[in-house]
């Protein structure tokens, strides 16, 4: 018996083979550390500054970490309920933030409410159908996509270099996590480095740039 046999597995299936141990896929765990440490660059860069709901996303960046590591560390759905919880943190934020921004009232006691009641539902939703939480985040991603489109044309003073930088380390990340998932860039006896290792590493450092593209705003 390995130590999390005793759990309901994940249904999410990459490239790493399993190791019977308590971290189960090494480099898609540690490869994580990624998130800690931009986590801590977030905190840091935003208590220097005046303050803007961009600061929440040191908490995400933080609680990606704690999700992710336990979803590898674990091949559980418990770990991936907590991974997956952690993205539409983020996925609720980017949609709440446009969508704020399109009203001229961002972030206000209402989308605040809006915000942690679109996160609960999609939370409420995984539970309830466990496969559904990466199609859940692809959709507020869309949507986000769309209002974004439309802010773009409206809001000429907007910088988006940022936001630029995190859609292209996006895009390399997302394709390198189907070449993982579907096995086309695929060693699975190899535990140190991995396609989605590289999905982590990058999503990290995504992250720190859309922390710099939110924080503009307020």
């Amino acid at each position: 018996m390995c130590p999390w046999d005793g759990f309901a597995p994940a249904n999410l299936v990459f490239c790493e083979a399993p190791v019977c141990g308590w971290i189960v896929h090494p480099a898609d765990t540690w490869s994580n550390l990624g998130f800690a440490f931009v986590a801590v660059a977030i905190w840091w860069h935003a208590r220097r500054r005046p303050p803007t709901s961009a600061r929440w996303l040191a908490l995400v960046a933080a609680l990606t970490f704690v999700g992710s590591f336990a979803l590898h560390g674990t091949n559980t759905f418990v770990g991936q309920a907590l991974d997956q919880s952690a993205m539409f943190l983020q996925s609720a934020f980017f949609v709440v933030s446009a969508l704020g921004r399109l009203q001229r009232r961002p972030w206000s006691a209402a989308w605040r409410a809006v915000y942690f009641a679109l996160v609960a539902v999609s939370i409420a939703a995984l539970l309830q159908w466990q496969t559904v939480g990466i199609a859940l985040f692809a959709a507020q991603c869309t949507i986000f996509a769309l209002v974004e489109v439309r802010l773009f044309v409206r809001d000429r003073g907007t910088r988006y270099a940022w936001l630029a930088t995190a859609v292209g380390l996006f895009a390399v990340s997302y394709g390198i996590w189907w070449f993982d998932k579907l096995a086309v860039w695929c060693r699975p006896e190899v535990h140190w480095i991995s396609g989605h290792a590289v999905w982590h590493l990058l999503g990290a450092a995504g992250q720190w740039a859309w922390y710099r593209f939110f924080s503009q705003f307020e």
